[in-house]
């Protein structure tokens, strides 16, 4: 539908200070039928043009107060008269009046005195000529009004539409032969399903707003949110003189889109889970409501066992693993409380609202049982654990940072004493984690301090009975604490990731020293998880046995079964550029984590370690017994050395001999020494010592717990 065009009896204005002419040309005019207005200056012809537009004006260009060419000017600064035509009456030889009636806007002229029969034909044709250049507009308008993407209405100073577009009638479901001008717009918004009077609340809710947007007589923007979903962003704009015109924009797509950027800002990725922002945002809500009555309390939370899944598996299954955890917690949680995934296997709750702490041992006890229930992932059937750290809020804080910082002390704690437990913050908790940061300050410095050295524990051919060489430990003593235990710094180095800058300075030291030692005696060598993976580890052994000159054969790198499984390609290719420098591959703890008969299938390694658990239960449990006969066997039958590690007592060294175990090394056999006292051990060591089996008395050392290794 579209604006009402010209009348079928056109009215003409005739504007002229005579008014004999005046009353000659409307008799000449009307007898044509046409409608005809009179005005005698261009002020009265002003006013008439504002109470109603004529078809056409008849102005003279010679008139008091506002001339001819003033009233074109006029009126075609008015959006109301812009394009109506105007005929100027003007003398034949003034050309320079021509030309300024066309300068102001006439459509055309015509010379006094008039030929009245001239003068019709000239309206005729100017009529003419203005309604195709209103169809012509007219049919812009159409396309432009059926190819916008928007809906339109237009409505007039009676609160009645004028037109509308298709657009229009798609968006609020309207059928368009029922929406036709003179209409209302609560009229054409009632015959809308989204607004009927059985669509609710919501729906009238809805008309309400659009109608009292309507009444306004400034220009205004409304998002509306429709019954069925959709949002519409309604412009509205009033037009000169009444009435207004409305614009409808479906932005559901766009409101989605922010919803969805915004969500993702403050979500996991991964589990969909609350992020950190989104968890601090609404700890500080919680804190608020504590200050007024209420009550909660952080659960900070680590997966005990992830990594190994991690490595083992791979990280795609870990993922899914990370998303059953997640879908476990939300059915744990009630809906005011919060759970949040902080990074890796790293998981938090705000739960709100707690009367007392036995609310909050309830939760740890069912997250510690439901999260512990095994896991089936792509055929895998997993089982985790979970260690929980607990801060209350006014008891231990009321500041988010602080209570997030006592909760992760606490699950420290709870990971010192065992895993899988809960555990609430203590105050002596802080001042434990104070102390670990300054030994984290000290382990930064004690390097280019110098204050590491390598001790040197030695490993004996039990068919021999000779040393084969030593193997290389950490030992850090440290001016300000002295000794520190590798159990206590080895650990904090993997951490914080200096483990790999340490092993670097091993390997490099290890060599060194070994090169003053008779004969060819070996040194091995832990190398880290960390320096396997950092890509560094090739050149590094190649750097620290060309600056030492050791030659490549008495060099022995230990590895664990970890530096295999996360990615077995990419560890069976260094390995194998590693054996070609002539290095020796041994496999350190075989048997304690997922050890896979597969690697020795897959790397000709020389030697497997058996690990200490099983020397130190031999003769007392038979399955360590098997399964020392087990590696035993195995390694004789590839031609691989088998060394036994953590020889305590003269039982173990008789049943490791009986079951044909190559090699041993433990605190029975020697004490680690540092690098200056190896010639020292040497020429005191014994042969007759072992084949009496008397190796520990005879050197009058008690037996002693094995000695932790780096």
């Amino acid at each position: 539908m579209y604006p009402r065009g010209i009348s079928t009896t056109p009215a003409i204005l005739i504007v002229d200070g005579y008014p004999f002419v005046r009353a000659m040309m409307r008799d000449a005019l009307e007898g044509e039928g046409f409608a005809v207005q009179e005005a005698e200056d261009g002020l009265a012809a002003c006013r008439l043009c504002k109470e109603s537009v004529p078809a056409l004006l008849v102005v003279d260009a010679d008139m008091p107060h506002m001339d001819g060419f003033e009233l074109c000017t006029e009126l075609r600064n008015r959006r109301a008269t812009a394009h109506v035509p105007i005929l100027m009456a003007t003398d034949l030889d003034d050309l320079g009046s021509i030309a300024e009636a066309y300068e102001a806007g006439a459509t055309d002229f015509i010379a006094k005195p008039f030929n009245w029969l001239f003068l019709s034909h000239r309206i005729r044709y100017m009529l003419r000529a203005a309604k195709q250049r209103e169809r012509e507009q007219n049919e812009r308008f159409e396309v432009a009004l059926s190819n916008m993407s928007q809906g339109l209405c237009m409505f007039g100073a009676d609160d009645r539409l004028i037109v509308r577009n298709h657009r229009f009638c798609e968006i609020y479901q309207l059928s368009p032969v029922a929406v036709s001008p003179g209409q209302s717009l609560t009229e054409i918004l009632c015959r809308s399903p989204l607004f009927a009077a059985q669509a609710g609340d919501r729906a009238r809710s809805a008309l309400a707003e659009h109608l009292a947007l309507t009444a306004s007589r400034a220009s205004a923007v409304l998002t509306q949110a429709l019954p069925d979903g959709r949002v519409i962003a309604i412009t509205h704009e009033p037009m000169a003189g009444g009435g207004y015109v409305d614009t409808f924009t479906d932005v559901t797509e766009e409101r989605l889109a922010e919803a969805r950027i915004a969500h993702m800002a403050q979500h996991d990725p991964l589990t969909d889970l609350a992020n950190r922002m989104l968890f601090r945002q609404r700890l500080e809500e919680s804190l608020r409501r504590v200050g007024r009555g209420e009550s909660c309390a952080v659960l900070s939370l680590d997966l005990d066992q992830f990594k190994s899944v991690n490595d083992t598996l791979g990280h795609p299954i870990g993922d899914v693993l990370l998303k059953a955890v997640a879908g476990r917690l939300r059915q744990l949680v009630r809906e005011t409380d919060t759970i949040a995934r902080l990074g890796g296997d790293e998981f938090a709750i705000v739960q709100c609202g707690i009367r007392d702490t036995s609310d909050t041992t309830g939760l740890a006890t069912h997250l510690i049982r439901d999260l512990s229930a095994p896991y089936s992932i792509a055929g895998h059937h997993l089982v985790i654990g979970t260690s929980i750290g607990i801060a209350l809020a006014q008891k231990n804080g009321m500041d988010a940072d602080q209570l997030l910082k006592s909760a992760d002390m606490a699950l420290s704690g709870a990971k010192s004493r065992g895993r899988n437990r809960y555990q609430f913050f203590e105050p002596q908790m802080d001042a434990l984690m104070q102390a670990r940061r300054l030994l984290e300050l000290d382990l930064r410095t004690a390097m280019s301090a110098r204050e590491f050295e390598l001790f040197y524990q030695p490993l004996v051919n039990l068919q021999s009975e000779d040393v084969t060489g030593f193997e290389a430990l950490l030992r850090w003593r440290s001016p300000r604490r002295g000794r520190v235990p590798p159990s206590e710094f080895i650990p904090l180095s993997e951490e914080i990731g200096l483990i790999d800058q340490i092993g670097e300075w091993v390997l490099h030291q290890a060599s060194r020293e070994a090169i003053a030692w008779p004969g060819d005696l070996r040194v091995a060598v832990n190398v880290s998880a960390a320096q396997f993976k950092s890509g560094r580890l090739l050149q590094t052994v190649i750097d620290a046995l060309e600056s030492s000159g050791l030659d490549p054969s008495r060099l022995e790198l230990e590895i664990t079964e970890s530096v295999m499984i996360s990615d077995i390609a990419g560890a069976l290719s260094l390995l194998h550029q590693l054996k070609a420098l002539g290095v020796g591959i041994s496999m350190d703890d075989f048997g304690t984590g997922y050890s896979s008969l597969s690697y020795l299938r897959s790397f000709p390694f020389d030697k497997i370690k058996i690990d200490q658990s099983f020397v130190r239960e031999l003769g007392k449990k038979a399955d360590a017994t098997a399964i020392v006969r087990a590696v035993t066997g195995l390694c004789n039958t590839l031609g691989v050395t088998a060394t036994a590690e953590g020889v305590e007592t003269q039982q173990q060294l008789v049943m490791l001999r009986k079951e044909q175990c190559t090699e041993v090394h433990g605190y029975l056999i020697g004490s680690p020494r540092p690098a200056a006292e190896i010639r020292h051990l040497l020429r005191d060591f014994r042969r007759g010592d072992l084949a009496g089996l008397d190796l520990g008395a005879s050197r009058g050392r008690p037996v002693l717990a094995a000695a932790p290794e780096f």
